[in-house]
């Protein structure tokens, strides 16, 4: 399993506004013949994972050694993956695409109040609260942003080990201030090895673990967030 995830941050969605929303979804569906629409593959009273689909048509133009012009259509796929609950204030985005422009102006259609902004969150407190459930959990990498070497110097240190990462960073730090903005941590859930990154805007890419991490991340996060 590898999965890259994002969240942002929303106003809390209620199940009215979720059940009206995906009856929306449910009309504006991605069919055979639609230039874009909705596909819902999961959803309940207080949950909705769905994918927001956009298909590009472009000409393509062969000339022969001849001179002969021959075209094509070629047909792409833009699919933004996402999931809402009534159960967190993040819409979570799976696998993102460059431009979420479009999958948020559609969603806006059937959630008017719906709102964005980006997710800052202290990585190493999102890892505290899911290692309760990880096995052994061991930060083997860190990206330490932000330290102060000067007055107009700033530095960036990226530490890697097998264990004691963050203590290594604090003893080099000395005191100084710093953020630690990426890590990287493996450990066991449920009896399968799990690798994942945590990235301090909100952002997580899963490398290696069973689909239920995905759950774990998600809720942490929410928790973190709403501090």
């Amino acid at each position: 399993m590898k999965k890259r995830v994002r969240w942002l941050k929303i106003p809390p969605v209620s199940r009215a506004a979720l059940a009206k929303a995906i009856s929306g979804f449910r009309r504006d569906e991605f069919t055979a013949s639609s230039t874009a629409g909705f596909i819902i593959e999961r959803s309940s009273k207080d949950f909705v994972e769905a994918k927001f689909v956009e298909r590009f048509v472009r000409t393509e133009r062969n000339e022969d050694p001849f001179g002969t012009v021959a075209e094509s259509e070629k047909i792409e796929y833009s699919q933004t993956h996402f999931v809402l609950s009534t159960t967190n204030n993040l819409l979570e985005i799976h696998d993102s695409p460059r431009s979420l422009g479009p999958a948020l102006n559609a969603l806006s259609i059937h959630m008017p109040d719906i709102s964005v902004s980006p997710v800052e969150t202290d990585v190493v407190s999102w890892l505290s609260r899911i290692s309760a459930e990880i096995d052994s959990p061991e930060i083997t990498t860190a990206l330490i942003t932000d330290v102060g070497i000067s007055s107009s110097v700033r530095a960036k240190i990226g530490l890697k080990g097998t264990s004691g990462v963050l203590l290594a960073a604090e003893k080099i730090m000395k005191g100084k201030k710093y953020s630690v903005s990426k890590i990287e941590v493996q450990g066991t859930l449920h009896g399968q090895s799990c690798r994942f990154q945590l990235f301090e805007e909100g952002r997580a890419l899963v490398l290696k673990g069973p689909t239920e991490i995905l759950e774990f991340l998600r809720e942490s996060l929410s928790e973190a967030v709403s501090e």
